[in-house]
């Protein structure tokens, strides 16, 4: 009788900061090095947007099946449609990878990169993190946290929570109609709302607006979201999103908390 091959323990390790540690029987992706890798990597995946074909992968090594590039172009373009925005290499292949038997280990990434732009940087150059849409990305991930060892996706409040005051939503998804003196009054503003605000007015449907706010839009020459290309704005904003991703995340386990009651 043939033993079952014990299933495949797989270390995704994104760009982002955070503690690492490799175990000898994993098998670990990265994404988009340009640089040769200080540590063993079994799976490099990277994009083809420098050399012109945004919907393709390049993939060096270990695939996890036959096919692998194909299944990851399709959860793409499902990502793609529900985000707005094309995914990020992360999230589409630890979509791909959900489908397969094995485990699954996250570190270095917690698909929140900073918006907030660096001062010397041309206002005219956007930063790449901005053609994805992160709020999104963390919204389609959450549901799936159970199936993973993912301990630094969760944020923590950073700030002591107290009673809410007015509710800052309908400030912030009015941005895009406000000239720019407005607006960056606007974002000012909102910037210094405390994060029990945000908290307490979230709901689905407004976090779900806001996230328009934060990405660019590869197929369109011209974009309303000018504070991604502003540096004082940008800071702001990056603190915003920040504290929207915090209501994001204490949303869904308040929804999970109810439904488990």
């Amino acid at each position: 009788m043939c033993d079952t091959p014990p299933s495949p323990h797989w270390h995704l390790i994104g760009n982002g900061e955070g503690l690492l540690y490799l175990a000898d029987h994993e098998l670990v992706i990265r994404f988009n090095q340009s640089e040769s890798p200080t540590f063993r990597v079994d799976l490099m995946i990277s994009n083809q947007y420098i050399k012109g074909r945004s919907r393709a992968f390049e993939l060096t090594g270990v695939q996890p099946i036959l096919g692998f590039s194909e299944m990851l172009k399709q959860h793409a373009l499902e990502l793609e449609r529900q985000l707005g925005v094309w995914p990020s290499l992360g999230l589409s292949t630890l979509f791909a990878m959900q489908e397969l038997p094995g485990k699954l280990r996250i570190s270095c990434m917690n698909l929140l990169p900073s918006i907030a732009r660096p001062e010397l940087m041309s206002n005219r150059k956007p930063l790449p993190c901005t053609y994805h849409n992160w709020l999104g990305e963390r919204r389609l991930v959450m549901p799936l946290l159970n199936n993973m060892n993912w301990p630094n996706f969760w944020l923590i409040n950073q700030e002591e929570l107290v009673l809410p005051s007015g509710d800052p939503f309908p400030l912030l998804l009015a941005l895009s109609t406000l000239n720019r003196e407005e607006g960056e009054a606007q974002i000012r503003k909102l910037e210094s709302q405390a994060e029990s605000s945000w908290q307490y007015y979230a709901t689905q449907e407004n976090l779900k607006k806001a996230e328009a706010l934060f990405y660019l839009d590869r197929s369109q020459q011209h974009t309303n979201n000018w504070w991604l290309y502003n540096y004082e704005a940008s800071h702001f904003m990056s603190n915003i999103r920040q504290r929207l991703a915090l209501a994001q995340q204490a949303l869904f386990i308040r929804e999970v908390n109810l439904i488990l009651s």
